[in-house]
């Protein structure tokens, strides 16, 4: 959850002066399908409440830094080859 949520607003945060100074930013979250609320199966229970969280903090900062030009959005990049997606997973990080 630290990382997920937490560590991505803290450096989203940390870089809005940054942005807000230039009237222009572009933020990506990379989120996860297993986040959304219409995929709440069981198993990877912090995982998904983390992504599921992000998937949250992400229109909600749209929201508040549309009026100073910065564009606020999320990613699923899928099913990717690392120790959690497995062997078995088609593109590697």
């Amino acid at each position: 959850m630290v990382s997920n949520v937490y560590g991505v607003f803290r450096v989203n945060k940390a870089l809005f002066p940054l942005m807000k100074a230039q009237n222009y930013g572009r933020i990506v979250n990379v989120s996860s399908g297993i986040g959304q609320l219409t995929h709440m199966e069981g198993g990877y229970t912090g995982y998904r409440l983390s992504k599921t969280a992000l998937n949250a903090l992400t229109p909600i900062l749209a929201n508040e830094l549309q009026i100073n030009n910065i564009l606020v959005s999320s990613v699923c990049p899928g099913w990717v080859k690392t120790d959690m997606g497995g062997s078995a997973a088609l593109p590697t990080p």
